[in-house]
């Protein structure tokens, strides 16, 4: 009733006093003047407000596609705790008495509280913890609700059972768990909850926009909903209306705040596409409006479904989901959960999930994508562990997954951006993505490494979708270096990088065929570690490997730019390399004694300049290095 009031604040009073004061507009309201539960808010009631509330058990609101009472069980549900609620605004106190136990009028008699009449005076005494003026018109409600006492119980035709202050208590602080938890979340106007026991206060809670610019977006929603769906006049009615923005709850109880953050993502569309669903759901005054709250700075065990207010249903998701469903009248489901039937109110529900829900939670995952490599990862994700359950919200990992491979949209997470499906390379994450991670990370390859249930979940959907799921093969990472041939620099290498790069021919059979392959397809590509400190690629003069890191120091000062550095290739690419050359490679090779004629000069004379072998003159200092030639040969 707040919400629909437009009120942005809600207080309640548990008062539990009991007032004695006389005369009374009827003896027998001494009843309703124990202890209560006062319920204030900032607006008042209008006359139609008033009307509604008169007719008990018809609300008007279920003609009004702008209410939120609609929703809910609304203004009926305080009779689970009373049997005479009463309503004061504005100058108007109304005495509800829906058993005619006192009162002759439909529902109840409504007082003009600025009349001079003591009996009403006294009446207005028991509203005066909910701190209003009564000595002038209230520019507020107030809606107490006088605790159904054991007496009044034993003749109820509502609810035959006492209610305590102690079990009003206990609900006041389960209320504060509940919007702690995100409650307020989907309400279009309330933003702050006060209760009070008496005067102190038992807790307090507000939701605020994170920013100036969240609050702007967050006042909007209601707006865009009325505009799009109960017809403004003049208003544009767009197709589709998006609104996302964080909010962050705080909740204080004594002297310990708690702040809580979400990101909200509302999402509109004007129709659902069928027409005879369409015509259903606005008889029902049923529109296809769906939200999302992610939790930014703490997880949810499971999230809850709300239709504006809180539902008491978990959905097992890490986010609470909001939508304008079918619901059965006690709100305790949805209509026809858990089975698969095919009534109108059950196909509306499946559509509002598949649909609508899908369509606001992928916009909120792609409004982090900025930062979801960073902080969230895929604990925003729907989870998969739901398939088995016939609930309409089960499949949603299926359907946002399908969403994210066919419109190709940026959301697998790399270990330095979120990226789209085709430009993904897929692995499992497993021992290869623990091994070579940090080379991929180096040259910021967008590898994609997910846990083995989501790994197969995309298998599975992109099977379905007849879709090839782009893994990442040692040839698929030769691609990517020659199409970004910046990563080809020393600053970049890593021995396991090339090591990934040769794994498809470690095990292939060495002939001349695969050797012309595996020439062709490093020839292009800056790979190969030079005791130069360079990367080359492999070309017609073939490069030396070294047998060991002796022959390797011997020849340290010879064709460093064509010699590789034995320190920077990994033991797997050092026996594929011997493979190769026992198969008479053409590109790589070994040292053999004819390389003297021009190694020699440069590691005996130490001049580059000289190139004639005969060096007559003997170098005693160098007598090691002739035994260690020696040796070699």
């Amino acid at each position: 009733n707040a919400d629909d009031a437009q009120a942005s604040e809600i207080e309640y009073v548990l008062d539990t006093d009991t007032y004695d004061d006389s005369p009374l507009i009827d003896p027998r309201l001494r009843a309703y003047h124990g202890p209560a539960l006062l319920v204030k808010n900032n607006n008042v009631f209008t006359d139609a407000d008033f009307a509604s509330l008169a007719s008990i058990g018809d609300s008007r609101k279920r003609e009004d596609p702008a209410s939120t009472g609609k929703y809910g069980q609304g203004f009926n549900s305080c009779f689970h705790w009373t049997d005479g609620p009463w309503i004061l605004s504005r100058q108007w106190l109304l005495i509800l008495d829906p058993h005619r136990e006192w009162s002759t009028d439909s529902g109840g008699p409504t007082y003009d509280i600025l009349q001079d009449s003591l009996e009403i005076q006294n009446h207005l005494k028991t509203f005066q913890r909910a701190g209003v003026n009564t000595a002038q018109a209230v520019d507020a409600t107030v809606i107490r609700i006088p605790l159904r006492t054991e007496s009044q119980a034993e003749k109820s035709k509502i609810v035959s059972r006492q209610v305590t202050i102690q079990e009003i208590t206990k609900a006041l602080y389960d209320l504060g768990q509940e919007i702690r938890e995100g409650g307020m979340l989907f309400l279009r106007y309330v933003r702050k909850v006060t209760v009070k026991i008496d005067g102190s206060v038992l807790w307090e809670a507000c939701t605020t926009g994170s920013t100036e610019e969240d609050t702007k977006v967050m006042q909007s929603v209601p707006t865009a909903f009325t505009t799009m769906y109960a017809g403004i006049p003049n208003g544009h009615q767009a197709d589709q209306v998006s609104k996302s923005f964080y909010v962050t709850v705080t909740y204080v109880e004594g002297e310990t705040p708690s702040v809580r953050k979400f990101l909200v993502q509302h999402n509109m569309i004007a129709s659902s596409g069928d027409k005879d669903m369409d015509t259903w759901s606005r008889k029902r005054k049923l529109f296809p409006w769906a939200a999302v709250a992610a939790p930014i700075d703490h997880e949810l065990s499971s999230g809850l479904l709300f239709s504006c207010l809180r539902l008491p249903i978990e959905n097992g998701q890490p986010v609470h989901i909001h939508g304008l469903f079918s619901i059965v009248p006690d709100r305790g489901r949805l209509s026809s959960s858990g089975q698969m039937s095919r009534d109108m109110g059950s196909q509306w529900n499946r559509f509002m999930f598949k649909t609508c829900v899908v369509s606001a939670w992928t916009k909120l995952l792609l409004s982090r994508k900025n930062i979801a490599w960073q902080e969230d990862f895929y604990t925003l994700w729907p989870r998969l562990n739901l398939s088995q359950s016939n609930e309409p919200w089960s499949s949603l990992d299926d359907h946002i997954i399908d969403g994210c491979i066919r419109r190709n949209l940026p959301l697998w997470i790399t270990q330095h951006e979120c990226v789209a499906f085709e430009r993904s390379y897929f692995l499992q994450k497993g021992d290869v993505t623990e091994l070579y991670g940090s080379a991929f990370q180096r040259i910021e390859l967008p590898l994609v490494t997910l846990e083995l249930p989501l790994y197969q979940k995309l298998l599975q959907r992109a099977s379905a979708l007849s879709q090839e799921v782009p893994t990442l093969t040692p040839q698929n990472l030769r691609t990517f270096l020659k199409a970004n041939d910046e990563f080809q620099q020393v600053e970049y290498y890593s021995p396991l990088l090339l090591q990934y790069c040769v794994l498809d021919f470690r095990n292939s059979p060495t002939n001349m065929e695969k050797l012309t392959l595996f020439y062709n397809e490093f020839r292009n590509i800056r790979l190969w570690p030079t005791l130069q400190g360079s990367l080359i690629a492999l070309k017609e003069d073939p490069i030396l490997l070294p047998r060991d890191s002796q022959e390797s120091a011997l020849f340290l000062s010879s064709r460093k730019c064509g010699t590789l550095n034995l320190e920077l290739l990994t033991r797997p690419v050092v026996e594929l390399l011997d493979r190769h050359i026992a198969r008479g490679s053409r590109w790589v090779r070994h040292r053999v004694i004819s390389d003297l004629e021009m190694d020699w000069t440069h590691i005996y004379s130490m001049n580059p300049a000289n190139t004639r072998l005969d060096i007559c003159a003997r170098n005693e200092e160098k007598d090691e290095l002739l035994r260690r030639i020696w040796g070699w040969l």
